[in-house]
Protein backbone atom coordinates (compact mmCIF):
# COMPACT_ATOMS: atom_id res chain seq x y z
CA UNK A 1 0.00 0.00 0.00
CA UNK A 2 1.43 3.09 -1.16
CA UNK A 3 1.62 5.58 1.79
CA UNK A 4 0.36 8.54 -1.25
CA UNK A 5 -3.50 6.68 -0.97
CA UNK A 6 -3.63 7.40 3.04
CA UNK A 7 -2.22 11.46 2.33
CA UNK A 8 -5.21 11.99 0.21
CA UNK A 9 -7.25 11.33 2.80
CA UNK A 10 -5.42 13.68 4.68
CA UNK A 11 -5.52 16.76 2.45
CA UNK A 12 -2.67 15.53 -0.18
CA UNK A 13 0.19 17.50 -0.20
CA UNK A 14 -1.31 20.95 -0.10
CA UNK A 15 -1.70 19.56 4.21
CA UNK A 16 1.54 17.44 4.40
CA UNK A 17 4.88 18.56 2.58
CA UNK A 18 5.86 14.95 2.23
CA UNK A 19 7.65 13.23 -0.88
CA UNK A 20 9.34 10.02 0.71
CA UNK A 21 8.09 7.79 3.70
CA UNK A 22 10.84 9.86 5.82
CA UNK A 23 9.33 13.27 5.04
CA UNK A 24 5.99 11.72 6.11
CA UNK A 25 7.94 10.31 9.63
CA UNK A 26 8.96 14.14 10.49
CA UNK A 27 5.17 15.36 9.69
CA UNK A 28 3.83 13.05 12.18
CA UNK A 29 6.39 13.48 14.51
CA UNK A 30 5.87 17.54 14.12
CA UNK A 31 2.33 17.04 14.29
CA UNK A 32 -0.40 17.08 11.67
CA UNK A 33 -1.82 20.21 10.88
CA UNK A 34 -5.90 20.15 12.10
CA UNK A 35 -6.63 20.66 8.39
CA UNK A 36 -5.93 16.69 7.90
CA UNK A 37 -8.81 16.18 10.12
CA UNK A 38 -11.31 18.14 8.45
CA UNK A 39 -10.41 16.46 5.30
CA UNK A 40 -10.35 12.88 6.37
CA UNK A 41 -13.98 13.90 8.23
CA UNK A 42 -15.06 15.16 4.97
CA UNK A 43 -13.82 12.27 2.43
CA UNK A 44 -14.61 9.39 5.16
CA UNK A 45 -17.89 10.43 6.98
CA UNK A 46 -16.35 9.91 10.29
CA UNK A 47 -18.21 11.90 13.26
CA UNK A 48 -16.33 14.05 15.49
CA UNK A 49 -16.94 11.12 18.00
CA UNK A 50 -15.40 8.77 15.57
CA UNK A 51 -12.44 10.46 15.45
CA UNK A 52 -12.46 11.28 18.45
CA UNK A 53 -12.30 7.52 19.63
CA UNK A 54 -9.78 6.68 16.65
CA UNK A 55 -7.93 9.22 18.18
CA UNK A 56 -7.29 8.85 21.52
CA UNK A 57 -8.33 12.73 22.19
CA UNK A 58 -11.07 14.30 23.56
CA UNK A 59 -13.90 16.27 20.71
CA UNK A 60 -13.14 19.57 22.85
CA UNK A 61 -9.50 19.15 21.66
CA UNK A 62 -9.97 18.25 18.43
CA UNK A 63 -12.44 21.03 18.02
CA UNK A 64 -10.24 23.64 19.57
CA UNK A 65 -7.00 22.63 17.24
CA UNK A 66 -9.48 22.99 14.04
CA UNK A 67 -10.52 25.98 15.04
CA UNK A 68 -7.19 27.37 15.58
CA UNK A 69 -5.52 25.90 12.89
CA UNK A 70 -2.90 24.24 15.02
CA UNK A 71 -1.21 21.23 14.43
CA UNK A 72 -2.38 17.88 16.82
CA UNK A 73 0.18 16.01 18.97
CA UNK A 74 1.84 13.46 17.15
CA UNK A 75 0.19 10.68 18.70
CA UNK A 76 -2.58 11.56 17.68
CA UNK A 77 -1.35 11.99 14.10
CA UNK A 78 0.37 8.94 13.83
CA UNK A 79 -2.92 7.40 14.62
CA UNK A 80 -4.58 9.40 12.23
CA UNK A 81 -1.99 8.49 9.56
CA UNK A 82 -2.63 4.62 10.54
CA UNK A 83 -6.38 4.63 9.99
CA UNK A 84 -5.99 6.25 6.96
CA UNK A 85 -3.48 3.81 5.39
CA UNK A 86 -5.82 0.99 6.74
CA UNK A 87 -8.71 2.62 5.43
CA UNK A 88 -7.03 3.18 1.90
CA UNK A 89 -5.64 -0.37 1.92
CA UNK A 90 -9.40 -1.79 2.57
CA UNK A 91 -10.41 0.52 -0.56
CA UNK A 92 -7.80 -1.59 -2.21
CA UNK A 93 -8.38 -4.75 -1.69
CA UNK A 94 -12.77 -4.44 -1.43
CA UNK A 95 -12.63 -2.37 -4.50
CA UNK A 96 -15.69 -0.14 -3.51
CA UNK A 97 -15.02 3.09 -1.03
CA UNK A 98 -18.27 2.85 0.68
CA UNK A 99 -17.78 -0.76 1.20
CA UNK A 100 -14.67 -0.29 2.89
CA UNK A 101 -15.96 2.27 5.57
CA UNK A 102 -18.87 -0.64 5.99
CA UNK A 103 -16.28 -3.15 6.44
CA UNK A 104 -14.64 -1.25 8.86
CA UNK A 105 -17.53 -0.93 10.96
CA UNK A 106 -19.15 -4.50 10.95
CA UNK A 107 -18.10 -7.79 12.97
CA UNK A 108 -14.95 -9.63 11.13
CA UNK A 109 -15.21 -13.26 11.53
CA UNK A 110 -11.25 -13.13 10.92
CA UNK A 111 -10.70 -10.92 14.16
CA UNK A 112 -12.74 -12.79 16.56
CA UNK A 113 -16.07 -10.86 15.53
CA UNK A 114 -14.48 -7.73 16.30
CA UNK A 115 -15.10 -4.51 14.14
CA UNK A 116 -12.09 -3.33 12.25
CA UNK A 117 -12.87 0.19 13.68
CA UNK A 118 -12.56 -0.86 16.77
CA UNK A 119 -8.85 -1.92 16.62
CA UNK A 120 -7.27 0.75 14.50
CA UNK A 121 -6.57 2.99 17.93
CA UNK A 122 -3.64 0.55 18.58
CA UNK A 123 -0.49 -0.67 16.23
CA UNK A 124 -1.19 -4.36 17.20
CA UNK A 125 -4.87 -4.04 16.65
CA UNK A 126 -4.47 -2.13 13.04
CA UNK A 127 -1.54 -4.82 12.69
CA UNK A 128 -4.38 -7.70 12.63
CA UNK A 129 -6.51 -5.51 10.57
CA UNK A 130 -4.32 -4.95 7.75
CA UNK A 131 -3.50 -8.69 8.07
CA UNK A 132 -7.10 -9.88 7.93
CA UNK A 133 -7.16 -7.57 4.65
CA UNK A 134 -3.89 -9.01 3.25
CA UNK A 135 -6.02 -12.77 3.22
CA UNK A 136 -9.11 -11.40 1.70
CA UNK A 137 -6.98 -9.90 -0.97
CA UNK A 138 -4.79 -13.23 -1.55
CA UNK A 139 -8.14 -15.27 -0.78
CA UNK A 140 -7.47 -17.06 1.93
CA UNK A 141 -10.17 -18.01 4.27
CA UNK A 142 -10.86 -14.28 6.39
Amino acid sequence: MKAAAAVTYLGGSKAIKAKTKLDLDREIRKGLPAASLVEFKARTGFTAQDLAFLLDISPKTMERAITQHARISSAASDRLYRTARILALAEEVLEDPAGARDWLRSPQHGLGGRRPFELLSTDAGAGEVESLLERIEFGFVA
